[in-house]
Protein backbone atom coordinates (compact mmCIF):
# COMPACT_ATOMS: atom_id res chain seq x y z
CA UNK A 1 0.00 0.00 0.00
CA UNK A 2 1.26 3.22 -1.07
CA UNK A 3 0.47 6.96 -0.11
CA UNK A 4 1.04 9.07 -2.96
CA UNK A 5 1.82 13.22 -2.29
CA UNK A 6 -2.05 13.66 -2.06
CA UNK A 7 -2.46 11.23 1.03
CA UNK A 8 -4.97 9.48 -0.98
CA UNK A 9 -4.62 5.76 -0.20
CA UNK A 10 -3.91 3.41 -3.16
CA UNK A 11 -4.70 -0.40 -2.52
CA UNK A 12 -3.44 -3.16 -5.04
CA UNK A 13 -5.79 -5.86 -4.90
CA UNK A 14 -3.90 -9.43 -5.76
CA UNK A 15 -6.63 -11.49 -7.57
CA UNK A 16 -6.42 -14.69 -9.73
CA UNK A 17 -8.92 -14.63 -12.38
CA UNK A 18 -8.02 -16.26 -15.79
CA UNK A 19 -8.38 -14.36 -18.74
CA UNK A 20 -11.15 -16.28 -19.66
CA UNK A 21 -12.58 -15.91 -16.56
CA UNK A 22 -13.07 -11.91 -17.29
CA UNK A 23 -14.94 -12.51 -20.01
CA UNK A 24 -17.61 -13.58 -17.91
CA UNK A 25 -17.42 -10.04 -16.04
CA UNK A 26 -16.64 -7.10 -18.46
CA UNK A 27 -19.91 -5.90 -20.53
CA UNK A 28 -17.73 -5.21 -23.64
CA UNK A 29 -14.26 -6.10 -25.76
CA UNK A 30 -12.71 -2.42 -24.84
CA UNK A 31 -13.70 -3.22 -20.90
CA UNK A 32 -11.94 -6.74 -20.73
CA UNK A 33 -8.68 -5.81 -23.01
CA UNK A 34 -8.27 -2.99 -20.76
CA UNK A 35 -8.76 -5.18 -17.40
CA UNK A 36 -6.84 -8.49 -19.05
CA UNK A 37 -3.73 -6.18 -19.87
CA UNK A 38 -3.78 -4.42 -16.26
CA UNK A 39 -3.70 -8.39 -14.98
CA UNK A 40 -1.09 -9.61 -16.98
CA UNK A 41 1.07 -6.24 -17.08
CA UNK A 42 0.76 -5.57 -20.88
CA UNK A 43 1.44 -2.52 -22.14
CA UNK A 44 -0.13 -0.75 -25.49
CA UNK A 45 3.55 -1.29 -26.65
CA UNK A 46 4.03 -4.14 -26.06
CA UNK A 47 0.98 -5.91 -27.27
CA UNK A 48 1.68 -4.44 -30.31
CA UNK A 49 5.00 -5.97 -30.48
CA UNK A 50 4.08 -9.06 -29.78
CA UNK A 51 0.51 -9.46 -31.96
CA UNK A 52 1.64 -7.08 -35.34
CA UNK A 53 -1.42 -4.27 -34.37
CA UNK A 54 -0.47 -0.44 -34.47
CA UNK A 55 -0.32 0.94 -30.80
CA UNK A 56 -3.04 3.29 -32.29
CA UNK A 57 -5.38 0.38 -32.97
CA UNK A 58 -4.93 -1.19 -30.06
CA UNK A 59 -5.80 2.08 -27.93
CA UNK A 60 -8.89 2.64 -29.83
CA UNK A 61 -9.93 -0.81 -29.11
CA UNK A 62 -9.34 0.11 -25.55
CA UNK A 63 -11.18 3.40 -25.67
CA UNK A 64 -14.38 1.48 -27.48
CA UNK A 65 -13.94 3.72 -30.35
CA UNK A 66 -13.44 0.96 -32.79
CA UNK A 67 -12.82 -3.13 -32.63
CA UNK A 68 -10.58 -5.52 -34.17
CA UNK A 69 -11.94 -6.11 -37.39
CA UNK A 70 -9.82 -8.89 -38.91
CA UNK A 71 -9.63 -12.74 -37.74
CA UNK A 72 -6.15 -12.64 -37.69
CA UNK A 73 -6.24 -10.13 -35.71
CA UNK A 74 -8.76 -11.57 -33.33
CA UNK A 75 -7.15 -14.85 -32.95
CA UNK A 76 -3.63 -13.28 -31.81
CA UNK A 77 -5.20 -11.68 -29.44
CA UNK A 78 -6.86 -15.13 -28.31
CA UNK A 79 -3.55 -16.69 -28.86
CA UNK A 80 -1.83 -14.05 -26.76
CA UNK A 81 -4.09 -14.72 -23.82
CA UNK A 82 -5.21 -17.97 -23.96
CA UNK A 83 -8.72 -17.01 -24.82
CA UNK A 84 -11.38 -19.53 -26.89
CA UNK A 85 -11.58 -18.00 -29.94
CA UNK A 86 -15.28 -18.68 -30.30
CA UNK A 87 -16.11 -17.53 -26.59
CA UNK A 88 -14.33 -13.98 -27.58
CA UNK A 89 -16.46 -13.98 -30.45
CA UNK A 90 -19.70 -14.80 -28.98
CA UNK A 91 -19.56 -12.97 -25.65
CA UNK A 92 -18.38 -9.21 -28.10
CA UNK A 93 -18.19 -9.69 -31.65
CA UNK A 94 -22.25 -11.12 -32.42
CA UNK A 95 -24.29 -9.15 -35.40
CA UNK A 96 -20.67 -7.50 -36.14
CA UNK A 97 -18.60 -7.89 -39.38
CA UNK A 98 -15.31 -9.16 -39.06
CA UNK A 99 -12.77 -9.54 -42.51
CA UNK A 100 -11.22 -12.58 -43.08
CA UNK A 101 -9.56 -11.35 -46.63
CA UNK A 102 -9.39 -8.49 -48.57
CA UNK A 103 -13.14 -8.15 -49.10
CA UNK A 104 -14.85 -10.86 -47.53
CA UNK A 105 -16.72 -10.77 -44.17
CA UNK A 106 -17.63 -13.42 -41.46
CA UNK A 107 -19.73 -12.90 -38.35
CA UNK A 108 -22.58 -12.04 -40.02
CA UNK A 109 -24.30 -14.84 -39.24
CA UNK A 110 -23.54 -14.85 -35.40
Amino acid sequence: MARPSGGTMIYRLNISVSNEELLNVCADFSSWLSLVMLSNDISVTKLSDDIGASTASISTWRNGVNFPMKTKTLTSICEYFNVPFDKLVDKYFKGRSVKIGPNSQIFQRL
